[in-house]
């Protein structure tokens, strides 16, 4: 899954597409899935207990002063955050809360730093439930000393009455950075990739594991409280 990345870190192929140049934007929303490819950023606060907001547009302004494009949700020091290109000294970045959703705003550049992403998965890692905004959910028990199972689930609503589901349950063991959990070894068995990045992981299927529309991808947040 890459091409080389920025900081040096192994090229991986999840960098591909966005390696082909994303569009300066100025609006930052969470329906990108581009950015479960971007570089990773920490916070980097310039005094204890800092706050670093979003910010809806690409507006410098004081803490102290009014700022309409100021946004309620703030990061603080440590806090790890996938970013966008920079433009005017800002970045669109997504952080993935406990709760397991995505917030998204801009971002002062100055405020990030490049995240060496040099830890591999482990048992510990991978144990509890992971989500993107509740769909997909996969809970990830140990089995074994170095193995864990995984137990998925993820729906689409369609028109009307239209409700598709899908799931999946499979043992594994991490190798480096990855693991795949598979169904069966068919041509049509669910088969699941999950790429550690930072604190988070980042999901593909296969297209085969659910009714229509059904999907285990994309960016999930390890939540708080998940067994």
């Amino acid at each position: 899954m890459i091409l080389c990345t920025v900081f040096g870190a192994p090229a991986y192929a999840w960098e591909k597409q966005w390696n082909e140049a994303p569009a300066i934007e100025d609006s930052c929303l969470t329906y990108d899935a581009r950015y479960s490819e971007a570089p990773l950023f920490r916070v980097a606060t310039r005094s204890q207990n800092e706050k670093v907001y979003f910010f809806s547009r690409k507006i410098a302004c004081t803490q102290a002063s009014s700022c309409p494009a100021r946004m309620k949700a703030y990061l603080v020091d440590g806090d790890v955050v996938f970013g966008g290109p920079e433009d005017k000294n800002f970045r669109c970045v997504y952080y993935g809360t406990a709760k397991g959703t995505i917030v998204a705003g801009f971002v002062a550049a100055d405020n990030l730093a490049p995240v060496a992403e040099n830890e591999d998965l482990t048992q510990d890692f991978l144990v509890g439930t992971w989500s993107s905004d509740g769909n997909p959910t996969i809970a990830i028990a140990a089995a074994g000393e170095k193995e864990v199972r995984a137990e998925g689930e993820a729906w689409w609503r369609g028109l009307g009455d239209s409700y598709h589901t899908g799931s999946f349950s499979a043992v594994a063991s991490p190798v480096g950075k990855e693991i795949t959990f598979r169904e069966g070894d068919g041509a049509y068995s669910c088969k699941v990739d999950l790429l550690r990045r930072g604190p988070y992981l980042v999901a593909q299927d296969n297209s085969f594991c659910g009714g229509m529309n059904v999907r285990f991808s994309g960016i999930l947040m390890k939540v708080r409280g998940g067994k």
